[in-house]
């Protein structure tokens, strides 16, 4: 469990399961079926606008070194890497939040 905290980067993992949390104890506690959706998009809005910051600052970076061969690509991929666990996290979460309300939908009371 540890490898995952530092693959992704532990405040952004941390965040995301967070999220992760949020949605099962919603869905165990069967509180708000609305509101399972809303989680859902939280934990894909955050990945996605953390790539959009990350590459801005990517892009920053490169704008002021003023050469194209001054960062290496072993440090872009580490990153790119990083972003992409990151999204595939978010995008879990947000599935796992459409087959709960899925559920909702089918099994109302």
């Amino acid at each position: 469990m540890s490898k995952i905290f530092y693959a992704g980067g532990f405040p952004y993992i941390s965040f995301t399961i967070m999220v992760l949390l949020a949605l099962v104890l919603i869905f165990a506690a069967f509180k708000a079926p609305k509101r399972v959706k809303t989680i859902g998009l939280i934990a894909l809005a955050f990945p996605v606008t953390l790539l959009l910051y990350h590459l801005c600052e990517l892009c920053v970076l490169y704008e002021m070194s003023g050469e194209t061969d001054a960062i290496s690509i072993t440090v872009l991929a580490g990153g790119i890497k990083l972003l992409l666990f990151i999204m595939f996290c978010g995008f879990v979460i947000y599935l796992a939040s459409l087959l709960i309300s899925l559920f909702f939908f089918f099994f109302k009371k």
